[in-house]
Parts: C-alpha cells; sequence; structure tokens
C-alpha cells in the first residue's frame, strides 16, 4: 500500500481522537457516538473511492444540517442557557460541522479544513478538563495530527498531479495511477522518522515552556481547565432537613489525605476510618429546619479573622472559648499530635478547608486568604483553586474550658421527653458528670431503634423534620441521626454540635493515602465531655449516631477486581492532576531554582497576570462587568474581516486592470481570451462532461479522447490545427476556412452529444 493512501484512514482517526476527548471532557456521551458512528460510516463509504465521490447526504440536507448547528450554537451563546460555558458551546457546534463535513462531498481542500477543525476541538477539550482520559487522548491525537498533516501534503500533491492529467480533469485520484512515486529504499521509514523526529522536538519546545513559564494566569482563566464536575449530591456545608428525594452515591474523587505522626510516620490503613470535618452548627431554626452556625454573627469583635496565609509558612491555631463567668482563656497545646495532607482535587466547596478535630496548625502550599473560626474550629479560603494542598496538625487529646454557649431549644417538648426516658431506663440522670454515659446512650437508642435509608421524605404539613424521623417514619439518613442526637444532647444541658464532612475510608496502599470520594459525605456529632465540673475542663468527642453497618456498607470501599482496577485508575488519575494539571508556581519553583530565579521581573509578571486572571474571572462572574469593547468584540471581529474580504477582492481587480494595463502600453499585447469557435469548442466539451484543462493544449487533450470517441478525438485535433495556425501563426482565417472550421464544431457537438463521451 502506498503511504498517501493511508491518508483517509489517518484522517478519520483524527476525528475519532479529536471529538471523543472533548465529549469525555464534556461529559457528552450521545454526541461521542453520534461522531463515532458518522466517522465510521464515512470512512466505509469513502474507502477506495474516488476523491470527492459520492456524498453521503444530498447537498439540500447538507445545508439543512449546518443551519441547524448554527441555531443551536446561537442559542446556546445567547444567554437562553445561562449554565452553558461558551467553550462547550463552540466545542459542541465544531463536533456537529465535523460530522457534517465528513457526510458531505471531500476533496483535498475539504480534508485540510477537516483537519484544522479537529485541532480547534482537542483546544476546546483541553480547555474543558484536565482529567486523565483526556490527557490520554490527546496524547495519542499529537502524533496522530501530526502524521495526518504530512500525510496531507503528499496526497494533496498527487490529487492536483492526478487532476492535470486526467481527461476530465476532475480529482480521480482513486482511478488513475499517480505520475509521482516515493523515492528512496524504504520511504515509510524515513517519513514515520520525519514525523518521529517532529513530535520529539515539538514535545521539547512545550515541555521546556510548560516548566519554566510561570503559573500566573490564575484559576478559572480558561474555563473548566483541570476542574473536576462537581457532584450535585454529596458534602453540604448547611445542614436543612425536610426535603425529598433520593440521595444517589457519587464516586467521584474529592481529595486525598495522607497521615503520618508528627514526626511524618504514615499512619492509615484499610481497617481504619477518619473523621474529615467541613463545617459545625449548633443552632437549630424550628421554621427553616437548619442547623445554623452563629460564629459569624457572634466573632465579629475579632475572634473570627481574614488571615493571608502565606505559602509553606505554618500557622498555629488558637481555639478560644468563653466560660460562663467571663474571661477569656485557651486550651494548652496538646503533646499527642498527627498530621494530615489533604489535596483537594478540584474547587473545594465554598472554600472550605476540611480537617480533624482539634486542628492545631495549617501550613498551606500556596498564598490564601482564610477565614479561621476560633470557636468552632473550621476553616474557610478564598481564591484558593483547584489542587489545593495543605498540612494539617491536629490534637488526639484536647482539655479546655467550657464553651460559652449552650443552645436550650430543646429544653422541653417531645424531644426532651423522649432524651429524659431513654436516660431513665439506663439508669441515668442529667449531671455533669455523667456527661458521657448520656451521650453513648442517646447514641445507642439512636442506633438500635432507628433505620438508615437514602430515601428522604418530607414531613406532613408543618410537622418539624426532627420529630417527623423520631417519632413517625423513624428512618432516615445520616443528617436526621446526627441532627437527632445533637437536640436530645442539648435537651439534656450537653453541649453538642451537628458536624458535616466526609468519611474517609478507603485507603490506597499504592500511594499510603485515603482517597475521599464524594459518596464519602458524612454528617455526624461532636458533644462536649466534662472531665472536671468544678472548674469547668472537658474535650470534644466525636460520636456517630448512624447504625455502624450501614455505614460500613455505604463508605466501606467496594471489593473485587473492578475495585482493584478503580483504584489503579485513581492512582493514575491523581498522579496526572498533581504533576500535570496542578503544577505551579511553588513546584516549579522547586524544580528549576536555577533556570528560573525569583527576580522581580518574574514577580511583577506573575503579580500582573494574577490581575488579569482575577479581571476575566470577574467578569464570568459577573457578566454586567463586562467592557463594551469585550462584549461585541466578536461583531467587531466579523466587521473586521468582511471588510477585509471587500477590500482585498477590490485590490485584486484594481492590480489586475493596472497589470494588464501596463502590459498592453510595454508589449502591445492582452492576455489570451478565447474567441470564436475556439471558445465554442471549449463550451462543447464542458457541456458534454469533459472539459479540457486549462495547462493543457487542445492537440494533447484530443488524444485523451481517442479511447472514449476516436470520431470526436479527429474532429478535436482538425479544429485544434486550425486554431494553431490562426492563433501562433499570425494569419487571418479566410471566408471558407470560417466556414469550414464552424462545421467542424457543429460536427463535434452532435458527436459528444451522441457519443455520451462525459457519462
Amino acid at each position: 500500500m502506498r503511504l498517501d493512501a493511508r491518508f483517509n484512514l489517518m484522517l478519520h482517526l483524527c476525528v475519532v481522537l479529536g471529538a471523543t476527548a472533548f465529549c469525555v471532557a464534556d461529559g457528552k456521551l450521545l454526541l461521542g457516538l453520534l461522531a463515532m458512528g458518522a466517522t465510521v460510516a464515512s470512512y466505509l463509504i469513502t474507502r477506495g473511492r474516488r476523491a470527492g465521490k459520492p456524498p453521503l447526504l444530498p447537498r439540500a440536507a447538507i445545508n439543512v444540517l449546518v443551519f441547524a448547528a448554527i441555531v443551536n450554537a446561537a442559542m446556546r451563546a445567547s444567554g437562553n442557557n445561562v449554565n452553558e460555558e461558551f467553550v462547550s458551546t463552540l466545542g459542541q457546534f465544531l463536533v456537529f460541522i465535523v460530522v457534517i463535513k465528513l457526510l458531505d462531498r471531500r476533496g483535498a481542500r475539504d480534508d485540510a479544513q477537516l483537519m484544522t477543525l479537529t485541532i480547534f476541538i482537542a483546544v476546546a477539550a483541553v480547555l474543558t478538563a484536565g482529567s486523565l482520559p483526556v490527557g490520554l487522548l490527546l496524547i495519542a491525537y499529537v502524533p496522530m495530527v501530526v502524521a495526518t498533516s504530512m500525510m496531507w501534503q503528499i496526497h494533496s500533491g498527487l490529487v492536483a498531479a492526478v487532476a492535470a492529467n486526467a481527461p476530465n480533469g476532475r480529482e480521480d485520484a482513486g482511478l488513475l495511477t499517480p505520475p509521482v512515486v516515493a523515492v528512496g529504499r524504504r520511504p515509510r521509514r524515513a517519513f514515520v522518522s520525519v514525523c518521529a523526529t517532529a513530535v520529539l522536538a515539538s514535545s521539547t519546545i512545550a515541555t521546556a515552556v510548560f516548566v519554566l513559564v510561570p503559573r500566573g494566569f490564575g484559576n478559572d482563566l480558561l474555563g473548566r481547565f483541570g476542574m473536576q464536575q462537581q457532584a450535585q449530591i454529596g458534602f453540604r456545608e448547611s445542614v436543612k432537613l425536610g426535603e425529598s428525594g433520593f440521595l444517589s452515591e457519587n464516586p467521584t474523587p474529592v481529595m486525598d489525605v495522607l497521615v503520618t505522626t508528627a514526626t511524618g510516620e504514615a499512619l492509615g490503613g484499610s481497617g481504619e476510618t477518619l473523621y474529615l470535618r467541613g463545617a459545625a452548627r449548633d443552632e437549630y431554626n424550628p421554621i427553616l429546619h437548619v442547623w445554623d452556625d452563629p460564629s459569624t454573627a457572634r466573632e465579629i469583635d475579632g475572634m473570627s479573622t481574614i488571615i493571608k496565609f502565606q505559602e509553606g509558612y505554618e500557622y498555629f491555631l488558637t481555639i478560644r472559648y468563653t466560660i460562663p463567668h467571663g474571661g477569656e482563656v485557651s486550651g494548652s497545646l496538646p503533646t499527642a499530635q498527627r498530621k494530615l495532607k489533604i489535596t483537594m482535587r478540584g474547587e473545594s466547596l465554598a472554600g472550605v478547608m476540611f480537617s480533624a478535630w482539634r486542628p492545631l496548625s495549617v501550613t498551606p502550599d500556596r498564598t490564601v486568604d482564610a477565614r479561621v473560626s476560633p470557636r468552632n474550629g473550621t476553616m474557610h479560603t478564598q481564591g484558593a483553586g483547584r489542587l489545593f494542598t495543605y498540612t494539617i496538625k491536629y490534637s488526639l487529646a484536647d482539655e479546655m474550658s467550657w464553651p460559652p454557649h449552650a443552645p436550650t431549644d430543646f429544653q422541653d417538648g417531645r424531644i426532651h421527653d423522649l432524651a429524659s426516658g431513654v436516660l431513665t431506663q439506663r439508669g441515668l440522670v442529667a449531671g455533669a458528670g455523667t456527661s458521657r454515659q448520656m451521650v453513648t446512650a442517646i447514641r445507642d437508642h439512636l442506633r438500635t431503634s432507628y433505620a438508615y435509608t437514602l430515601e428522604m421524605v418530607a414531613p406532613p404539613g408543618e410537622q418539624d423534620p426532627i420529630e417527623f424521623f423520631l417519632f413517625d417514619r423513624k428512618k432516615g439518613h445520616c443528617e436526621y441521626f446526627a441532627s437527632a442526637m445533637a437536640a436530645m444532647c442539648q435537651s439534656q444541658g450537653i453541649p453538642c454540635r451537628v458536624v458535616t464532612g466526609y468519611l474517609a475510608t478507603e485507603y490506597n496502599s499504592l500511594t499510603g493515602q485515603y482517597l475521599v470520594r464524594e459518596s464519602n459525605a458524612h454528617a455526624w456529632v461532636e458533644a462536649f465531655i466534662v472531665s472536671d465540673a468544678a472548674r469547668g475542663d472537658g474535650r470534644w468527642e466525636t460520636f456517630d449516631a448512624s447504625p455502624p453497618g450501614d455505614i460500613d456498607r455505604i463508605h466501606r470501599p467496594a471489593g473485587g477486581v473492578l475495585a482493584s482496577l478503580r483504584r489503579w485508575y485513581d492512582t493514575l488519575e491523581f498522579g496526572w492532576s498533581s504533576s500535570v494539571i496542578g503544577y505551579d508556581n511553588s513546584k516549579q519553583r522547586a524544580q528549576t531554582p536555577s533556570v528560573l530565579p525569583d527576580s522581580a521581573f518574574v514577580r511583577r509578571f506573575d503579580a500582573e497576570a494574577d490581575r488579569f486572571a482575577a479581571w476575566i474571572k470577574t467578569m464570568r462572574q459577573d457578566p454586567k462587568l463586562i467592557p463594551l469593547w469585550v462584549k461585541y468584540s466578536p461583531v467587531m471581529l466579523l466587521l473586521m474581516v468582511g471588510i477585509w474580504v471587500a477590500f482585498r477582492a477590490r485590490v485584486k481587480v484594481w492590480v489586475g486592470a493596472r497589470r494588464h494595463t501596463s502590459a498592453r502600453a510595454s508589449f502591445g499585447i492582452t492576455p489570451f481570451r478565447a474567441t470564436g469557435f475556439y471558445a465554442r469548442t471549449l463550451k462543447a466539451l464542458e457541456r458534454a462532461g469533459v472539459p479540457k484543462p486549462d495547462q493543457t493544449p487542445p492537440g494533447l487533450f484530443a488524444q485523451t479522447l481517442e479511447t472514449r470517441s476516436p470520431e470526436a478525438a479527429a474532429t478535436l485535433r482538425s479544429i485544434a490545427a486550425t486554431f494553431y495556425r490562426s492563433h501562433f501563426g499570425g494569419r487571418q482565417l479566410d471566408a471558407a476556412e470560417v466556414v469550414a472550421v464552424t462545421a467542424q464544431v457543429q460536427r463535434l457537438e452532435a458527436v459528444l452529444k451522441k457519443s455520451g463521451v462525459g457519462r
């Protein structure tokens, strides 16, 4: 098989890889299947056929499809769907155009347009997502498109050469033997060497630019590049009860957690669990059925402040409380400590920094603004971005003073009576010295008397969701168990709060880390256990009221071959995200200290780039801030293109007229224009379907008609001889010669019509 004969296959593979990469990045499975089906059909039909024939759909259908694609893209971009990303809309439009173009008649120019469109589709895939499958598809696409582009140069040259020598002047590359043959002993090996050299050189340059150029263009500048798609069901910072529906599990990875001792010794295992707290709420709003966090309102006096965490610095946190009789004290610094190194794979919801209780210090991998709540130990960041990594030191045993606020919303009513009855059955009474037994008794009662379900049922009428769970339905998910336990503990005077976060159970032995998925979202409680009632000292401890068997069933990782393969894949995905997508300035400076010094120019470039990225992000969040010149830039661009096209056409006409005028003035000649009997002959050949190429003399073209119609060839040869005598001989035809050549032209028209040479 000739090297250029593989071009059609390579072109269709480029279309498949480019379209599949975008559809995987954008989550458009149906569109990907449509593109793949159209590509396979196009290849099977066009394989072994002449160029440009036949189209899979008639021209009218092609025009209708193109118009429908344009209307669809315009509707998405017009603002009817405000959640639709611009890059996503553009990518889908390009995929539709590629599919339509595959179904149309194709020539060499159309093939070049297809390759160009696939390149833009690949760029749209990069801007849409940076996941591992997209990266692997694009890694395969790059050498494929390089080889296809080089093959197109060979293929288009052969098609042009064949068209120049074809009897009908068309691109019949599939009918004639190309006049150009490969030169050399191993042309295929030479072609592969050239492609490999081009890919290697471009990859080397791209890698150097990737490593050396500062990561200064901020977060969200290029759409959703590198961001994992957010799950609709999972972690919620707020706890709102009374909703209806069904909680479906989502295996999307959200973070990787490395647990070590204070000295760096790795901890964790497949049988251990880790509670990662994100939010803590201790006040229940019976009207909205929501657990609130009063920290923002109470800590405006400076207890909750915005702190700028500098990259690489360790910041110690002080968890403070106000004792009932006044005065502010701080807990002592514990000696039993552990470390958590947490890497958020995507954007953390509401900028939550997850940790374990009690956090002592935080060390971020980049400079961020954070709000720390000393009252409940929660942390939030502003602009942390994707793949944010930070290290948390936390305490295993913390003794501190009595918390300042113990909600009294449940001091009477059905929930108070239920809690009192549970404690009475177990021989317990309210008292400071029995707080642990009381909390444990309430937890065990909920575990054994209520069922766990992922189905949510709204309470009837105005009934409170917690009471509906405790007294009527008696089954619910983790938020109901945590809410019921917090309400029952508070009804007995025990400080208790609802905590939401993740339950890490999936330990990956390949990385030595916990992999936390969206479906690991969980809710539990933290209760204050008094150790010294006289001084008011105690500690916050974690209690989980959800039935252990159901929690184990939901959160424990699955076993088997498929689960092992999924863990392997997640390991590769994390390596791809952290090493490629998450390659930032800190890693860059650590790996290239001598090549890229931290000079004033680099710092200024980073600052300007971050400022530009912040400007872009602000406009994306609030479209009203978009300047008019940016908003109407597409219209201005189209107007400029139209003006340029019209200007070029006018210049071409003006230059052509000047050139012809100069030729007449200098040499007294004009460009050749067929007239008279010769023009009539050319029109007859064109109507018959055998137009004469401009570069082929009429006498030589007559020889190509010999096999099709000897009579037409002989007549055309006679007309050509008369044309040569008149045009090149410089003699005027007399009346008899004019009559004779006119008769020959009429005879040629009749012969061509009768023989059907062009059919």
